[in-house]
């Protein structure tokens, strides 16, 4: 849809496949480049746009692909250095409420933002010292299997004194994770 809307904005004498030559397919790369996209979204858009154009040559009548010429896209993957154990450390002790719990949850479990903050009691046994859960990420599967994660003595220590208020170890977060996650990645940021 994106490049059919450039073309009714940016090249309207172009009504059919067979109308659409190398410059015109060159010149919505480059609207993609300029508005700011990433190597690999660009490269997204030529690939689909490439197989599509293959795809339908005959009954579009086309002579050649205008996106066959055209190359990929530097993709410049913006990588993530691990926190140090110092770092992790203050913004453990500097945080407060649930913020800090998802902190400690993901610190010493290693489960993901998601599974930490709709984290339920049920999946929590503290006793035996351990956090059963079936991670979101496969749940829709249908033999989706629980992953079984050991509760160190401090993140023990912190999950008894909290208050029980529902079903969910961080109700807030669990509340606001399910209705728009990126909100609480904001929280967290």
């Amino acid at each position: 849809t994106a490049f059919w809307n450039w073309l009714e904005a940016n090249r309207p004498a172009a009504r059919f496949m067979r109308d659409v030559t190398p410059d015109i397919a060159e010149g919505f790369i480059k609207s993609l480049v300029a508005r700011g996209l990433s190597g690999q979204r660009t490269n997204k858009y030529l690939q689909f746009l490439k197989a599509l154009f293959h795809e339908l040559r005959k009954p579009a009548k086309l002579t050649a692909n205008p996106f066959a010429e055209i190359n990929r896209r530097k993709q410049n993957s913006v990588s993530k250095r691990p926190l140090t154990v110092e770092e992790i450390r203050n913004l453990i002790e500097t945080s407060d409420g649930e913020i800090q719990t998802l902190f400690f949850i993901g610190t010493f479990t290693g489960l993901r933002l998601g599974d930490a903050a709709t984290l339920r009691w049920d999946e929590v046994d503290l006793a035996r010292g351990l956090i059963r859960r079936i991670p979101r990420k496969t749940s829709h599967r249908r033999k989706a299997a629980a992953v079984v994660v050991g509760i160190p003595a401090v993140l023990g220590k912190h999950l008894a004194g909290l208050h029980r208020a529902g079903p969910y170890v961080t109700p807030r977060c669990a509340e606001q994770y399910l209705r728009n996650p990126s909100v609480v990645a904001h929280w967290i940021q």
